[in-house]
This record gives C-alpha cells, structure tokens and sequence, in this order.
C-alpha cells in the first residue's frame, strides 16, 4: 500500500517536526532580548530557533524517507494482491465514518464549475466592487499608510525613480527585491504618470490582478490535466474565497505594501505558468525558454526567484524516470542556465546598472539574519501547507525512481517544494499569512482531488480522502473567514471614517494630523543649503514622500528596515564620511516618525557614529524635526544661513 505507507512516513516527519518545534526551546538558551542591536531589540523580536530548526529537521527528514523509499524501504507490510484485497464495490463494508465522509464528499463533487462567461462576470464585478474603496487609500486605517511608504520606496519606487535620472551606480546598484518592478514604475513615470502614492498603489493593484486572472489560468490548465471534472466547481468556489481579498481588496496590507504583493511572486508565476503548457518531455528549446523565464523571476524578485530557479531544475530533471543520464542533462540545463543569467546580467547592468549577480549575494546574506515578530509562530494555514507538502513529496517523491510519473504529480511535487523552500522565510515572519501559500495550496489540492475521484475513492485506503476532506475543510475555513473580515472591515472602516478630516498627500487622502505633518517636515529639507557641489542626505523613515517633496539635489536614504543593527549604522556612517558628505538630516523625535521607538533609536545611534566621525550637530532651528549633522569644514547657521 503505496498511500499508507507514504502517509506513515508523513506521520512520521510531523511529528519529529512538532517534537522540534515544542520540544527545542527547553534545551536552546532564552533569547536575550537585551544582547540584541538597540533598533533590532524594539522592532519587538521572537525566538525563531524552534520554528526554523523545526523546519529544518522535517526537510531533511522528508528528504531522507523519500530517497530510502526510492530504494525499497517500507514502513508497512506489502497490501495484498488486488484481487484479494479489492473487493467489489457492493462487498465494501462501510463504516459510520466513511458513510459520513463518502457523504460529505458527495455534495462537494456536485458542485460544478460554471461556465467562462459567468466566471468573467463574477470577477468583474467583484473588481467594480472594491473598486469603490480605492479613492482613499490607507483613510480606513493610519498606521497603514504611515509603514508602506518604506515598502514602497524599497520595492520600486526608490530605484525607479532613480533609473530615471539615469543608471544606478553604488549603492543603488544593488536592490533586494529586483529591478522588474522598479522598470515597470519608471516606464509608467516616462510615459506621463504623474509620481506619488496613488501611482504606487494603482500599480501594486494592477499586478496583483493580473496574478489573479494568469494563476486562475494555471489552476484551469491543472484541472484538465489531472482530470477532476467532479472536483473542480468547490476547487473553484474556494479558490475565489482565498485569493481574492488579499489580490483585489485595495486597503489591506497586500496592496498598500507592495513587498507583500503580487510583485514579490512573480517568479512563481512564471514557474507554474511554464509547466502548466510545457510539453510533458521539456526538450532543449523549452529548456531555453525555462532559463529565460527563471532569469526574468530573478529580475522581478532575487529570492523567491532563487527558489522558482530550483523548481524549474527540479520540473525539467524530473520530467521522466531518474536514470543514468540525469546528470548529463543536469549539465546540460544548468549549463543553459548559466549562459542565459550570466547574459541577461551583462545585459541588464549595461541598460541601468542594475547588478543582480550582487543583488543576489545581498539577499542571500539578508537570509540568514534574525527579522521580528510578535505573534504566533505558525497560523493554522502554514501547519496545513506544511503538512500537506511533507505528504506529496514523500508521496510522489520515491515514484521518479521508477518510471514516469503523471504530469499533475510533477507539478504538486513543485509546487510543495516551493511552499517548504520558501517556508524558510515562513518560519522568520509567521505573524503574516503570505496569501502565496495559499496560491500554491490550492495545485496540491487539484492533485489530491485527482486522487479520491469515483471508482478510487474508498476502494485502497481512505487515507487520501480523509486527507484531502481536511484540506478542503482548513483552506475554505481560512478562506471565507478572511474574505469576510476584509468586506466587514472595508465597509465598516469606509462608513465610519467618512466624515473624519483628511487631506490629500501625494494622490491619497490621508488622516489629516498625520498629511500635514508628514509634508511640512519633508518641506523643510529646503531650508538647508550646503555649499555648491556639496550633497544633502536625508536618513528617514518616509522615504518616498521625501523623494517627492524634498530639493532635487537631496539624496535619500530609508532607515527603518534597512539601519535595524549596530553594524548596519556604523557601515553606513563609515560611508557616509567617506564620501564627504555635507550635511545629513535624521529624522527627529519631533518628526512624524513613523517607526516610534526604533526610529528614534536609529536616530541617537547614527547621530553618534558620525560625531564619532567629525560631524558636528547642527541647532534644533536649522530645520525643525530633523536630527541636523554637518561636516566640521561646513558649518552651519540658522535656517541653514552660513
């Protein structure tokens, strides 16, 4: 029995992954809040050693079981021949539970998927809908207008803005969340688009759509390749509860910070959309066309791109049975590969000088260094995607070593390798519910639908049923409950906040308090005039406010994600005074500082480390709200008078 005993083995690494994850933090040292760097400790950190040791344990231990069961291992006796364990289906004795589960799944397989017309106007309506929502962006709630402008300007409106006035040169060179977004930004300014958030958030919006409308595509494609007519209205229904509050809803984190948006998984996207038409053998011109794709995720978002890299090896090695020649067209495709990044790399840094390669060694140094918190390690999706990943590689895994294995298997294999590699990130942020694995949950549950379909449902075990009932059960729990509270809060949030005052900012409208402070601080960075040829920077939390309305000749530089540690502080001190520049402006206590206590700490930290360095502090007058540092060869007056 195949099924029992793949899910014995995933019974199995479950439980060593709960031992880990209960177990590890009574023999690991507390975490010692106050060893941590001033910034980082008030970013309020958890102890992330359980949940990522955890995870690590149930890969390795996945990976173990699979490759020993590729070689014979079992953990239950042999089933019986088929025609002594299979009885007719008149002779199967059905007990009080399966009654009730064959029920169950009864009235799910009667729900059918409607026709394209219908399902057009369905989401037509449903963008017309939200569309309601969108002239005032972030008025429902200040806190989260007052975060996204760091991820907005961190995503892609710092660099686009920058690609415009030419190409990226230093630290600009280098950007963590790719070019591809920052290209799209710039091409829209260059055609007219005036700058500012409504512009942001309209094309985070627009991106999260598309997403939508291409992996709806894929889903669609996975249906007719597994098979699952009788399946496909529920998958269907349950897809639209889970993907479309966090896609279409314009006043939720999803939108309003673009590094949580469609934008970051592009790569996914091209990933599954490849394999979703691919041929069922991918020759070498598909190969060609895979490396160009992974190239592009690359571009769009260096670390889920990394991890769409694997799943495109692992699509195209894995495409017929593993033999001797595997490692010949291992060669072969990274041989591919290379030549595809190392000549779009040349490329792309010749255009703007954008330089992925660095980028991407940037990202992988990011990886490994400790990000906060400050609720649950893991929310009920996250332990379904887990598990339900553990169970499809375990599964599918040891059946490449025998033969060709069903297309739909490949791809559920893909893509539960993508939920637990890119659970890595999962398991340093679990206080957010990445709508991604849902996205990726749903190709696992087309390929357990493909398996507990009419005459196979109860005839070999009623392991795979009772699975895939509990997926079912989980994801349409998740889905409804958030499409519920996201309407709820939208409607609520609009009627009562309709009559609060509010003031247009850079195409939203803000809360009214927060608008007018946040302009007139960015506004006073005129007052500081250093000498001709000398350069202004501003270190601040609302980054791409300051680009929009601070002088043309002040450099910009984000603070509360990217200044979180000592060591960053003192890096970027050290090249601060390096480069000689003139005069340097923090953000205040007195400032509309968006990162409270930690921004103030970066604040006291980074004022220090460039005292340290010859640069003296500058009155409180010369530009109120603003922490004032100047080179000691160029003093400063009042109201930057000299």
């Amino acid at each position: 029995m195949d099924i029992a005993d793949s899910m014995a083995k995933a019974v199995t690494v479950v439980v060593v992954f709960f031992a880990a994850y209960f177990l590890l933090p009574y023999f690991l040292h507390p975490l010692d809040i106050a060893a941590l760097d001033e910034p980082l400790a008030l970013l309020q950190p958890i102890d992330g050693r359980p949940q990522t040791w955890a995870l690590l344990a149930a890969i390795s231990l996945t990976a173990v079981l699979t490759v020993a069961s590729a070689f014979g291992l079992r953990f239950v006796a042999p089933a019986p021949s088929p025609s002594i364990f299979v009885p007719s289906e008149k002779s199967i004795h059905v007990g009080p539970t399966n009654a009730f589960l064959m029920r169950v799944s009864e009235k799910l397989r009667q729900v059918r998927q409607p026709s394209i017309a219908p399902i057009l106007l369905i989401l037509a309506a449903i963008v017309v809908a939200i569309s309601f929502f969108r002239d005032e962006f972030g008025a429902r709630t200040g806190d989260l207008l007052y975060l996204s402008d760091s991820h907005v300007y961190l995503d892609f409106a710092g660099t686009g803005e920058s690609l415009l006035k030419g190409r990226l040169v230093g630290d600009k060179a280098i950007d963590a969340y790719g070019i591809g977004a920052a290209a799209v930004y710039s091409w829209l300014r260059q055609l007219g688009f005036a700058p500012g958030y409504a512009l942001a958030y309209d094309m985070t919006w627009g991106f999260n759509l598309a997403f939508l409308v291409l992996w709806g595509a894929c889903l669609v494609k996975f249906r007719k390749i597994s098979g699952i007519e009788e399946w496909a209205g529920i998958i269907f229904f349950l897809g639209l509860a889970m993907l479309v509050p966090p896609l279409v809803t314009t006043k939720q984190v999803w939108t309003l910070y673009p590094t949580m948006s469609a934008t970051r998984y592009v790569p996914f996207l091209l990933l599954f959309g490849f394999f979703a038409w691919a041929p069922v053998r991918v020759g070498l011109p598909a190969q060609a066309l895979a490396a160009i794709l992974a190239f592009i995720g690359l571009c769009f978002a260096p670390d889920v791109g990394v991890v769409a890299v694997i799943g495109f090896t692992a699509g195209i090695l894995l495409d017929r049975k593993i033999d001797w020649d595997i490692s010949l067209r291992a060669a072969i495709w990274l041989a591919l590969l290379a030549i595809v990044f190392l000549a779009g790399d040349w490329l792309v840094k010749a255009l703007c000088g954008y330089d992925l390669a660095k980028t991407i060694r940037f990202a992988s140094g990011l990886a490994g260094q400790n990000l906060t918190s400050s609720k649950i390690p893991w929310t009920f999706v996250g332990l379904a995607a887990f598990s339900s990943s553990v169970f499809t590689i375990i599964y599918v895994g040891p059946k490449f070593f025998s033969g060709a294995v069903p297309q739909i298997d490949r791809i559920a294999f893909l893509a539960s390798g993508m939920i637990l590699a890119w659970g890595a990130y999962f398991v340093r942020r679990p206080d957010k519910n990445y709508w991604i694995f849902d996205a990726l949950l749903l190709i696992v549950l087309i390929f357990f639908a493909s398996k507990v379909q009419a005459g196979k449902f109860w005839r070999l075990s009623a392991w795979p049923s009772i699975l895939a009932l509990s997926l079912f059960f989980c994801v349409a729990d998740e889905g409804v409950h958030r499409s519920l509270n996201f309407y709820k809060d939208m409607l609520v949030g609009q009627i009562r906040e309709h009559s609060d005052p509010k003031v247009a900012l850079e195409g939203v409208n803000g809360p009214a308090q927060w608008a007018n402070a946040s302009r007139d601080h960015m506004l006073r960075l005129a007052l500081l005039k250093p000498a001709p040829g000398r350069e202004i920077l501003a270190v601040t939390g609302q980054p791409y406010l300051a680009t929009l309305l601070a002088p043309g000749d002040v450099a910009i530089q984000e603070s509360g994600f990217s200044l979180v540690t000592n060591e960053r502080i003192e890096a970027f001190a050290e090249g601060v005074a390096s480069r000689g520049t003139a005069i340097v402006a923090i953000d205040g206590p007195d400032s509309p500082n968006v990162f409270h206590e930690a921004g103030n700490s970066v604040g006291r930290l980074l004022s220090a480390a460039l005292k340290k360095r010859g640069y003296t502090q500058a009155p409180e007058n010369s530009a109120p709200g603003w922490i004032v540092l100047a080179n000691e060869k160029i003093p400063i007056g009042v109201n930057g008078e000299r």
